[in-house]
């Protein structure tokens, strides 16, 4: 009897000790690491709980039987932003919103951005809109794709796209004017408020391939068939003057100067009047329609028409 007792008891205290070892190895040790703290190699790492600024868990248990880690993934409140950490290695302050532009890589191993304007090529595109204030020789992030919060949108509509201006930094809800302006939309408004409104960012990474275009141009297409900013210049009638278009230059130009015109041999002029009046017989006056003026040496009397002789009788 005594010696079943002693059996039972081992028995309970077996179990004990098997169901203690499982609650251990369930709950591994975990180890919470800001992704910018340092530069831990995570991939080497068991039971790691990323901080990224939002609830992401990673936890992860080494696999020896095949050299690889399992990982679960634990996405609770997870936010929908693309960032990456930048640095600004200039005076000034780049504030929170503000649209910047890639202009360097800092030895200390981060991306150096300043403010983008349209109005600079050399400051443009945009790569994204900084998350946090950046003064000299500090670091932050800049988001390129998600939403931007805490915000002050007040004179901004909900829906307003937003382009990237030419006062350094700033975006608008117009359109950049200007040949020289560079135009590229990098966000929208999600939210109107005084303190916490929000910007829809995504943007290209790109300003538009065709930018604006100056006064009297247009786009002609090369024999590369790239558009080609090609200058027309002001040209109205006076003087018989017209549009010429030369195809070995691919350029316009304004003057009476006219290409071959076939000559005018034979036909029938019935009713003709020309430049809104009817000119004096025999004679057509050029008004600035693209042809050679002519001149009519003789018309038959047997014509009929507000042109030429009047008929007999």
């Amino acid at each position: 009897m005594l010696r079943e007792r002693h059996v039972g008891i081992i028995a309970v205290f077996v179990v004990a000790l098997l169901i203690v070892g499982l609650v251990f190895s369930s709950a591994p040790d975990t180890e919470v690491i800001d992704e910018y703290a340092d530069d831990t190699f995570i991939a080497q790492r068991t039971g790691i709980n990323l901080v990224s600024g939002t609830n992401v868990t990673i936890s992860g248990v080494d696999n020896p039987t095949d050299n690889r880690v399992d990982f679960t993934i634990a996405a609770t409140g997870v936010g929908s932003e693309v960032v990456f950490k930048a640095r600004k290695d200039s005076a000034g302050t780049i504030t929170k919103g503000s649209a910047v532009h890639l202009a360097g890589f800092n030895p200390s191993g981060y991306i150096e951005v300043e403010e983008a304007d349209a109005d600079d090529p050399t400051k443009m595109p945009a790569i994204g809109l900084a998350e946090t204030d950046l003064t000299n020789s500090s670091t932050g992030q800049v988001i390129l794709v998600g939403e931007l919060t805490g915000l002050d949108t007040t004179g901004l509509v909900f829906g307003d796209d937003l382009f990237v201006s030419t006062t350094p930094g700033v975006l608008t809800a117009t359109k950049p004017t200007g040949n020289s302006a560079q135009i590229q939309k990098v966000a929208e408004v999600a939210r109107v408020h005084g303190s916490q409104g929000v910007l829809e960012v995504f943007g290209a990474g790109r300003q538009n391939d065709l930018p604006n275009i100056t006064d009297d141009n247009l786009w002609v297409g090369s024999a590369t068939d790239v558009p080609t900013n090609t200058a027309v210049g002001d040209c109205d009638d006076s003087g018989g003057n017209h549009l010429n278009y030369d195809t070995a230059t691919n350029a316009f130009s304004c003057g009476t100067t006219n290409g071959p015109v076939a000559a005018l041999t034979s036909g029938t002029i019935d009713g003709v009047t020309i430049g809104g009046s009817t000119p004096a017989a025999g004679t057509f006056t050029n008004v600035g329609v693209g042809i050679a003026p002519l001149s009519v040496l003789h018309i038959k009397a047997s014509i009929p028409g507000t042109i030429g002789d009047k008929p007999a009788g």
